[in-house]
């Protein structure tokens, strides 16, 4: 059953505290014909060090080393010289069950045209679990991406088995133009070539979440709005129509959300600038889409006038006024 070699991929960079834990967890897979292939993007701590020594211990372990350019850079790099059969991510302060490689490989066999997927235990730095990302154990339809999608487990690749025939003949990879969606990209260009979706009910992956204000994924960034946009447009091309009412009104939701999230993001940022971002965001044609389907129906007439009209200031000064008048019932019923 193990004639078929499987190649993880793990970037690498600065993660020292973590990265012996990610090499115990990939060693101990019940599945043993493994090439673990591990890209330092340049780290200036001891990670290097770690996977040397790593490497003389196990004849698995694939040790390259890069100029720091992203992970994106690392996992194409990792895919350049790899020779299984089929091909998994892993970020390396993470972790994995034993039987990740094991259970996602005998599903693909099984199932070699699918799209196959695993649920993901997302944890916080001292192992309490925070939350699972799951579905229901089955073979799905295509149209069922939007299930999959408002399950948390479209995006990722650490939690699904790649067939490295379909991504060598279609040349698929990693847009290194990204620091941020580029995950999402690759499986939705994935997606194309595949003709069903199996879910393995068990989450097989651990994802950590360490300090949310030093993670790259959870600070704020100017252009956060127009990749947004680029993958809600991506994404609208293979959503069912059966749920494209339900998935525009998701995308409308995370688009108003992002007015906030620039006006509260670091101080650093001078307000007029904020200002100048979310009037850009207005002056959408998306935005102002969504708006006038979705938006009329949530706000008072008043914002709704200022959003359409694109005054975000207007805008900004109703929901302050709002804010107020809402503390202030607080203050009395108490």
């Amino acid at each position: 059953m193990e004639k078929d070699k499987i190649s993880i991929i793990i970037p690498v960079y600065n993660t020292e505290r973590y990265l012996e834990r990610c090499i115990t967890s990939l060693l101990n897979q019940t599945y043993k014909n493994l090439e673990l292939i591990f890209v330092d993007d340049g780290s200036t701590d001891k990670s290097m060090e770690i996977l040397k020594n790593a490497q003389k211990k196990d004849k698995r372990i694939i040790v390259i080393n890069q100029k720091n350019s992203g992970p994106s850079a690392a996992r194409n790099k990792g895919m350049r010289i790899c020779t299984g059969q089929y091909i998994m991510f892993c970020d390396s302060d993470d972790t994995v069950k034993p039987n990740w490689c094991e259970t996602l490989y005998k599903t693909i066999k099984t199932y070699p045209d699918a799209w196959v997927i695993c649920g993901i235990t997302v944890l916080a730095a001292d192992e309490k679990v925070l939350y699972t990302n799951k579905e229901t154990e089955g073979i799905y339809s295509k149209k069922h991406y939007f299930q999959i999608f408002m399950r948390g487990l479209s995006g990722s690749v650490y939690n699904k088995i790649y067939c490295a025939r379909i991504l060598k003949k279609y040349n698929i990879q990693f847009d290194i133009s990204r620091i941020r969606g580029e995950d999402v990209l690759f499986n939705i260009n994935y997606f194309s070539y595949v003709k069903n979706i199996v879910v393995i009910g068990e989450e097989l992956y651990n994802y950590y979440r360490y300090d949310i204000y030093e993670t790259l994924t959870n600070r704020y960034h100017p252009d956060d709005f127009q990749l947004l946009k680029n993958l809600y447009l991506r994404r609208l091309k293979i959503i069912d129509p059966d749920n494209i009412n339900e998935f525009r009104y998701h995308y409308w939701s995370l688009f108003w959300k992002e007015l906030g999230n620039t006006m509260n993001a670091d101080p650093s940022i001078k307000l007029i600038q904020k200002v100048l971002i979310n009037h850009k965001i207005l002056c959408d044609s998306e935005f102002q889409d969504l708006l006038k389907s979705y938006g009329k129906k949530e706000m008072d007439k008043y914002s709704y006038f200022a959003l359409s009209n694109k005054y975000f200031c207007l805008y900004w000064i109703i929901q302050k006024i709002s804010f107020l008048k809402r503390k202030n019932m607080q203050k009395e019923k108490k």
